[in-house]
């Protein structure tokens, strides 16, 4: 979404833009199945710390080290967090099925998955 967001905001009239206003009508009027709109539906959901000085690296480095030595492999996810919003009951879902989560140190370097099934607790 940054390159949508990057060509509209340089061409706010150009087809890109013009794409994009279609897709929020649709969105708008409840049709979210249009084509359209999926261009413009994400693939993936990535919940990242990104750390932006020496300090915040070796504080990354501390918590994952902590996590290693406690044995820790778990993390728990919120309902926002593998939900997405519904237009028309105006009310967060979430989607039946298994879902892929991965971890790694960025988007590009995934050093694990496992595919999981969502139940509720």
């Amino acid at each position: 979404m940054c390159v949508v967001a990057t060509t509209i905001e340089e061409d706010p009239t150009g087809p890109e833009a013009a794409r994009f206003a279609k897709a929020n009508n649709a969105i708008a009027s409840g049709n979210v199945s249009t084509q359209e709109v999926s261009p413009y539906v994400p693939t993936q959901q990535i919940k990242t710390f990104h750390p932006r000085t020496p300090g915040m690296v070796a504080y990354r480095d501390a918590v994952l080290d902590a996590m290693v030595a406690a044995g820790q492999n778990t993390f728990e996810f919120m309902r926002r967090d593998v939900s997405y919003w519904d237009v028309v009951s105006q009310d967060r879902r979430v989607p039946a099925g298994s879902f892929t989560l991965k971890a790694g140190f960025s988007s590009r370097d995934f050093r694990s998955n496992i595919t999981a099934t969502l139940v509720k607790a």
